[in-house]
C-alpha cells in the first residue's frame, strides 16, 4: 500500500514565536530610549497602556487605507510599518512636538527588534528541537529509527513537506532563522534560482507562505491552496532526482495539517479548506500584532456543525492513534467527520506525530 505524504504547516506568531514582553511595552521602552515623549523633568508623555491605544488605531488605519502592508500600491512593509510607527508616537506627544519628525534611527530601531529573537521568544524545548523531531516521521528519514536517543516508531508517511502559513510580511522567515532554524528560501511566487531548484535536504522549514505574497489572508481557502501548490512542486522536484514515481495526482495520497493558536484564522480556515486544523490555544492570547483573540467555548465549524474535538496533551497521547485520527478523517471514508485536535503545546504535537511517546 502507497504511504501518504504529510504537509504540516505552522501559523507563525503566537504559535511558533510570541512577543517576550507585550508589543505596547517593548515600542514604550524603545521610544524612551531615543527620548521620545521625555519631558524636561525626566518624566513621560505616555505610558505603555497609552502606546497600546494608539498603536491599535494606528495599525487599524492603515491596514483599512493600505491593505496586506501597502503591497498593491508599492508601499512595501518597511514603509508600511514606519507610518503604523509615526501615527502611533505622534498623537501621544505634547502639540508643540508633534509637527517635528521622531528620530531618525526610532522606526528602524523596531523593525529591527520585531525582526528577529530581539523581540520574541520560542516555546519550549526550543524551535530547532522540535523541527528536528518533526524531520524523524518521514519514512526517508535517517533518523526515523532514533530520535534525541528516544525510539520512534515506523513512519506512516512517505514525506513530510514542513512549511509555514502567516498572515504577515516578509520578515517571519528572518525571525525563524533568528531562533536557529534552517528555513528555505521557496516562498509563494518567489523566482530566485534557490527556489526554482527546489528543496534543501538539510532544511527545517521547506516553505513560507505569506499573506503579503499571495494576497490572500487566512482563513481564505486561497493561502491554503497556495502552499498546498508548494508542497506538490516540492514533491514532484524531489521525486524526479530520485527517478521515484510521484503520488501527488491523488489527492487521498495527502495528510494535511495546518497549526496555529487563533480559532477564527487558522481553525476555521484549515476546515474550510479540508485540512485538519490543530489548535493550540494556550500558545495564544496576543498575536504578534498584539490583538486579544477570543476563544469560543463550544466547538462548530464555520457552517455552525458539530465538530469532533480530540484532545490532546501528555497524558493521551499514548491513546490516540494517528492513523485513526487521519483514517476517520479521510474524505473516503463513510463516516468521515469534521475535526479538529486540540493541543497543550507544540512538543505534545511533536511528540505524537513522531511516536515518541
Amino acid at each position: 500500500m502507497t504511504k501518504r505524504n504529510l504537509l504540516i504547516c505552522f501559523d507563525a506568531f503566537g504559535t511558533l514565536f510570541k512577543p517576550k514582553r507585550s508589543v505596547e511595552e517593548q515600542y514604550t521602552s524603545v521610544a524612551h530610549k531615543f527620548g521620545v515623549g521625555i519631558n524636561p523633568d525626566g518624566t513621560s508623555q505616555f505610558n505603555s497602556a497609552d502606546v497600546r491605544a494608539s498603536f491599535r488605531a494606528a495599525f487599524k488605519n492603515s491596514a483599512k487605507e493600505y491593505p496586506n502592508y501597502g503591497r498593491a500600491v508599492g508601499m512595501g512593509a518597511t514603509a508600511w510599518w514606519t507610518k503604523v510607527i509615526t501615527d502611533t508616537f505622534t498623537p501621544l506627544l505634547h502639540q508643540s512636538q508633534q509637527r517635528k519628525p521622531l528620530p531618525a534611527g526610532l522606526a528602524p530601531a523596531l523593525l529591527h527588534r520585531f525582526s528577529s529573537a530581539d523581540g520574541y521568544q520560542e516555546p519550549s524545548p526550543g524551535l530547532r528541537t522540535l523541527f528536528r523531531r518533526l524531520r524523524s516521521i518521514s519514512s526517508d528519514s535517517s533518523a526515523t529509527a532514533s530520535v534525541d536517543g528516544n525510539p520512534s516508531k515506523a513512519s506512516p508517511f512517505d514525506q513530510v513537506i514542513v512549511g509555514v502559513i502567516t498572515n504577515s510580511d516578509d520578515r517571519v522567515p528572518d525571525i525563524l532563522t533568528s531562533f536557529g532554524l534552517r528555513v528555505s528560501p521557496l516562498r509563494f511566487g518567489t523566482g530566485s534560482r534557490e527556489a526554482r531548484e527546489g528543496p534543501r535536504t538539510a532544511d527545517d522549514i521547506d516553505f513560507t507562505c505569506i499573506s503579503y505574497d499571495v494576497g490572500h489572508e487566512k482563513p481564505d481557502t486561497n493561502i491554503f491552496e497556495a502552499a498546498d501548490g508548494l508542497a506538490k512542486g516540492i514533491i514532484d522536484l524531489k521525486k524526479k532526482t530520485t527517478s521515484t514515481e510521484s503520488n501527488n495526482a491523488d489527492d487521498n495520497n495527502w495528510v494535511r495539517i495546518h497549526v496555529g493558536d487563533e480559532y477564527k484564522h487558522d481553525v476555521d480556515g484549515a476546515l474550510g479548506a479540508g485540512w485538519i486544523p490543530v489548535w493550540i490555544p494556550e500558545m495564544g492570547g496576543q498575536t504578534g500584532q498584539g490583538y486579544v483573540v477570543p476563544r469560543p467555548d463550544s466547538h462548530y465549524d464555520v457552517e455552525g456543525k458539530d465538530l469532533d474535538v480530540v484532545q490532546l496533551d501528555a497524558g493521551s497521547i499514548a491513546g490516540i492513534s494517528l492513523e485513526d485520527v487521519i483514517r476517520d478523517n479521510s474524505p473516503s471514508h463513510a463516516e468521515s467527520k469534521k475535526l479538529v485536535i486540540k493541543c497543550t503545546s507544540l512538543e505534545v504535537l511533536v511528540d505524537w506525530l513522531s511516536g515518541r511517546r
